[in-house]
């Protein structure tokens, strides 16, 4: 709900001394006041709480559309950010595959050179048997 202008407060003294011109400077309160100064209340009719009703439809209106556009900014940034998660782990699976390779590359490579180096070879598979003659 607005807040009148007209308020007499830590404004100063010269709203003291002249509250019709503060009350006659306010978009609300103005209509307070007949052009020739004399007080007008206004009509108790539905034409002051409907406008009232509508001011007060219109704040809560922008109210929920600035709710609205936040969470779905905060929907987007949720999207993003499981996208994200997504690609770091495709990444880290990608990084794991190597440095197994390369572990299994260097062991494989550690155990030959262990091997040649102590003269100890792999065994060898027998040679298939020769096929025997018919007579």
């Amino acid at each position: 709900m607005k807040r009148c202008k007209c308020r007499i407060g830590a404004s100063g003294l010269l709203s003291l001394f002249n509250p019709q011109g503060k009350v006659l400077s306010c978009d609300r309160c103005c209509e307070l006041f007949k052009e020739d100064g004399e007080l007008q209340l206004p009509d108790p009719g539905q034409d002051h709480t409907k406008q009232h009703i509508d001011e007060e439809k219109e704040i809560l209106k922008k109210q929920l559309r600035e709710m609205e556009l936040e969470l779905a900014q905060t929907k987007l940034q949720l999207v993003e950010a499981k996208c994200k998660i997504q690609e770091l782990e495709h990444h880290r699976g990608a990084l794991l595959n190597e440095i197994q390779a390369a572990k299994n590359s260097w062991l494989s490579k550690t155990l030959n050179s262990i091997k040649t180096a102590t003269g100890t070879q792999p065994p060898q598979p027998p040679p298939p048997p020769a096929p025997k003659e018919s007579t």
